[in-house]
């Protein structure tokens, strides 16, 4: 989990750093074609949903994904201290 929690700390401070980078690299890693290369011209996602959304719906991701790590990583602790007792 530590490694996870790592990742997880070093992708967002990437996120924060250079959205743009990251976005760019994560679709290049994902995708085998450049379908998600947007025309903001003819792209109705595009104009719906302006790139502050994907910066913010990252960062909810990466965030909800840590708190869950956390919390999960706090109730095993829990309940490994009331076993020994």
């Amino acid at each position: 989990t530590q490694i996870i929690v790592v990742f997880l700390m070093l992708t967002g401070i990437w996120v924060v750093a250079d959205f743009e980078g990251f976005w760019y690299t994560f679709h290049e890693l994902l995708f085998t074609n450049d379908l998600w290369l947007l025309d903001p011209n003819t792209s109705l996602m595009i104009n719906m949903f302006p790139g502050d959304f994907f910066f913010h719906l990252v960062l909810r991701i990466m965030l909800t994904t840590l708190s869950g790590i956390v919390i999960i990583r706090i109730v095993l602790e829990v309940l490994e201290r009331r076993k020994r007792v």
